[in-house]
């Protein structure tokens, strides 16, 4: 094809020394990707003041298209995140602070945790803590849970940050 300035592409052959026709093509020509319609939709429908919960749904339906936040999209849909713009940094801080205090709370006090903890710096591990051997288990499960973590983690950049 060759594609002149303001012309539809046309095609042409020539012939090799042969006689039999070859069709010739010129290089492509580059530009600068447009935005398919669906990736415009998403980014119209996340832009409002209020994300209309319906429309983000069905849009959601056969997937987030590539450079859209799929993280973002999932918590509007699952009420993680307010649909109005206004309230999201002040929900989305408030909702960090109370993870950070369940982890705290939860977690990180939690004996298993503990006993994991002492026995991987070189303690002798459960039996200091005064553990039952009902807790063997959970000190298994996060071991479990320790070796998958990695596996299970986000890929670099697709990270919801805000």
């Amino acid at each position: 094809q060759v594609v002149l300035p303001g012309a539809a592409p046309v095609r042409f052959s020539s012939l090799d020394l042969a006689g039999r026709g070859m069709a010739v093509q010129a290089p492509a020509a580059t530009t600068a990707p447009v935005p398919s319609r669906r990736r415009q939709r998403f980014h119209v429908a996340l832009s409002q003041e209020s994300v209309d919960k319906k429309v983000l749904s069905e849009l959601a339906w056969s997937g987030v298209p590539e450079g859209e936040s799929r993280c973002e999209v999932w918590q509007l849909l699952l009420g993680y995140r307010p649909l109005t713009q206004e309230r999201r940094a002040e929900a989305l801080q408030r909702k960090r602070q109370e993870y950070n205090e369940l982890r705290q709370s939860l977690y990180d006090s939690s004996p298993a945790v503990q006993s994991l903890t002492e026995t991987e710096g070189g303690a002798t591990g459960s039996r200091d803590l005064g553990l039952t051997a009902g807790d063997g288990g959970e000190v298994e499960l996060l071991k479990q849970i320790r070796k998958d973590l990695p596996r299970t983690r986000l890929r670099a950049g697709s990270q919801c940050s805000s």
